[in-house]
């Protein structure tokens, strides 16, 4: 071949490369569906009590092109009740873009015990946190149950689990169709106090120990971690190193969401940390956690320290987000919600 023909072939095969990458970065940047397709890494269920960090977390997952949101399950036992719940839900994937997700809703008791959110908690929650309310929303898909089976039986693969309030449905499910864990990879749960003190004397839960979504139903909490799949808790001993700020707010886009965000990230009390957005986080960017493996249960019964995470010999084996990498989450949370 003469060295003519060879510079120009090499000329060409450069060209066509330097097109074919950047008709891929205008796709991706575009949001069009082909480029986002091509970058889908995670097909996600999330299971949510719409409290406010939820909303924030479920924003940042619809946003992400490597996330597939394939149903979200809106807990009835959760801060907002159903069907409010999953009318926010349908109102946030509405905002999002991502109007043929389909919404489930659960129902309004936990597995076992009558534990439950402050009445003034859920008022709140059950208001929408100012999303608007379209006439043209669809109803929701159905039952929790019915959305979540669908949804890990349609995938194309396997499925990974977002639980980020009581993980009563993801329970109620792995109990009555056990032949549907080969199609679930993992599960990361927001939930649960290892090393440090819970958070359920806040609103009048009762003790010092527990963290508010396992306390809610702690018999469905270890149906999950005895479940054998692989699961990955990012507890408060974790989010205590991500607190919610201004500053925060501040370094968001100019997007809808983005607008939306900052709004409710300024209009929520101080002293609050990112508890759901970082178990999303966790689940797509792990580097931004770092871990351990514990054996844990949780404790059932009634009395001081009913719903208590505890490190036990003979508990399960639970990979825990012992700390997180606070200027990584936030560069990762702001940059998504751009």
């Amino acid at each position: 071949m003469s060295l003519r023909k060879l510079t120009s072939r090499c000329a060409l095969a450069l060209a066509c490369a330097v097109l074919l990458s950047s008709l891929s970065a205008s796709a991706v940047a575009s949001g069009s569906s082909q480029g986002t397709a091509l970058r889908v890494t995670h097909n996600v269920i999330v299971e949510t009590d719409m409290d406010s960090s939820d909303v924030m977390a479920l924003l940042y997952m619809l946003r992400r092109a490597d996330v597939n949101v394939r149903a979200i399950v809106v807990d009835g036992d959760g801060t907002a009740r159903c069907p409010a719940g999953a009318a926010t839900a349908l109102s946030l994937i509405a905002l999002a873009g991502k109007p043929t997700t389909p919404v489930g809703c659960g129902g309004p008791q936990p597995l076992r015990g009558t534990h439950a959110f402050p009445d003034v908690w859920r008022d709140i929650a059950d208001s929408g946190w100012g999303l608007p309310r379209s006439k043209k929303r669809p109803p929701p898909a159905g039952s929790a149950q019915r959305v979540f089976r669908a949804a890990i039986t349609n995938a194309p693969g396997r499925v990974e689990v977002l639980t980020l309030g009581p993980p009563t449905e993801l329970a109620s499910l792995l109990a009555k169709n056990p032949a549907l864990r080969g199609k679930v990879r993992s599960v990361t749960m927001m939930g649960g106090a290892v090393g440090v003190p819970g958070n359920t004397e806040v609103g009048g839960g009762g003790n010092a120990y527990a963290e508010w979504n396992f306390y809610i139903d702690p018999h469905a909490t270890n149906i999950v971690l005895r479940s054998g799949l692989p699961i990955t808790l990012v507890p408060l001993d974790a989010t205590n190193d991500v607190p919610l700020t201004r500053a925060v707010a501040a370094r968001l886009g100019r997007s809808a969401t983005a607008n939306f965000v900052r709004r409710l990230i300024l209009s929520l009390p101080p002293n609050l940390y990112f508890w759901d957005e970082l178990a999303a986080a966790i689940l797509v960017e792990p580097a931004i956690g770092r871990f351990a493996n514990e054996r844990l249960t949780v404790v059932e019964e009634e009395g001081a320290e009913s719903g208590r995470t505890l490190q036990a010999a003979n508990g399960v084996r639970v990979r825990v987000t012992t700390s997180a990498d606070r200027a990584r989450f936030e560069r990762s949370f702001t940059s998504t919600l751009r």
